[in-house]
């Protein structure tokens, strides 16, 4: 059950329609779809829709008393718009599920691995129902989906947050040695994640687990150290300077050493633009 809040732009005035339909994720997964991916029939329906502010909130049935009455009295009659719109809201549910990059077996490897999963089981029966609003007794994880309840919706016994499919937890190490098959790095392991997959604390976990990849700790790149330069010692004062710019007690200094006495020059520098260093680097060698 929905209920839509609608502003009527032309008018100051609430209309508040309420909607039964038994294809809450696929109606929330529409509105959070860019427009140019949906099909034309949804694109139609979206654009009428764009002169009002719709919000989507979803209420369960048994708190929508009077409009699961009208729902059991319903019309016989069926309007085309109405038929075509739920035509094309079961075929956006098939397209999302075929242009997935995964296989029939796999996403079928998810669903029974997300059934038997304790978090993920109890996160489908609270987007089925409600969530509880005690969160005292909730484990952390699902206290974590909570945050991410409006991102969150069911598919085909499929979870999902932002078209992002959610491993349940026996099938995570087999993702993080997928998406690390080709032993790429760890930002771009996390960019290929985040196109498709969702667990909490995805990026720590692929961290972790490139870290401690032997075949990428022995052929990294290491930070090459640089030897120090010798020079030949200067056959007289001021042959050979040094000159550097240091910070103390909120003021630029210009410091000045030759190499041949170590004697040092110190010059306060009004700023540290380059006609005052070359001002006061001429005053010294002169």
């Amino acid at each position: 059950m929905f209920r839509f809040d609608c502003t009527f732009s032309n008018f100051n005035c609430t209309k508040r329609v309420q909607l039964h339909t038994i294809l809450r994720p696929a109606l929330e997964a529409i509105y959070r779809k860019p427009m140019h991916t949906t099909s034309p029939g949804l694109q139609r329906m979206l654009l009428r829709l764009l002169k009002y502010q719709i919000s989507i909130q979803y209420i369960p049935g048994k708190e929508m008393v009077l409009a699961d009455a009208l729902s059991r009295a319903f019309l016989h009659t069926v309007d085309e718009s109405t038929a075509e719109v739920a035509e094309d809201i079961e075929v956006l549910v098939h397209t999302l599920l075929n242009d997935f990059p995964a296989s029939y077996n796999r996403l079928d490897e998810f669903r029974q691995k997300t059934k038997s999963d304790p978090v993920l089981s109890e996160l489908q029966l609270c987007l089925r129902n409600v969530f509880p609003t005690d969160k005292g007794n909730m484990s952390v994880q699902l206290k974590h989906f909570c945050k991410l309840k409006p991102d969150l919706y069911e598919m085909d016994g499929l979870l999902f947050v932002n078209n992002k499919l959610i491993v349940p937890a026996d099938l995570r190490h087999n993702m993080l040695q997928l998406i690390h098959e080709g032993h790429q790095g760890i930002e771009k392991c996390k960019a290929l994640a985040r196109q498709c997959l969702y667990w909490p604390g995805i990026s720590t976990d692929i961290e972790l687990f490139v870290s401690k990849c032997s075949i990428c700790n022995s052929f990294q790149r290491q930070q090459p150290k640089e030897p120090l330069l010798p020079h030949p010692v200067p056959a007289r004062p001021w042959q050979r300077v040094g000159a550097d710019i240091f910070h103390l007690y909120n003021r630029d200094y210009l410091l000045l050493v030759d190499y041949y006495s170590k004697w040092p020059e110190i010059c306060l520098l009004q700023n540290k633009t380059a006609e005052t260093v070359v001002a006061h680097m001429k005053s010294v060698f002169a």
